[in-house]
């Protein structure tokens, strides 16, 4: 838990409301090098943070949970 805190993306992560100590140590540990990452969307994408586009037919799900 000190290790973690040290890293200045860390501190970025748990400023965010509902983002805690575990959970951003867990994200880091998934992300590794957050500069590896074009932007904000493909980071999202790749940390299985956005929502999934759900589609039949002509029907289109809007507000499906995460």
């Amino acid at each position: 838990e000190d290790l973690v805190q040290t890293v200045p993306e860390y501190q970025c992560l748990t400023s965010i409301p509902g983002v805690g100590p575990v959970y951003a140590a867990g994200l880091l540990a998934e992300i590794g090098q957050i500069e590896r990452f074009p932007d904000q969307t493909s980071l999202a994408k790749y940390a299985g943070l956005t929502w999934p586009k759900h589609q039949s037919g002509r029907h289109e799900a809007e507000n499906t949970p995460l």
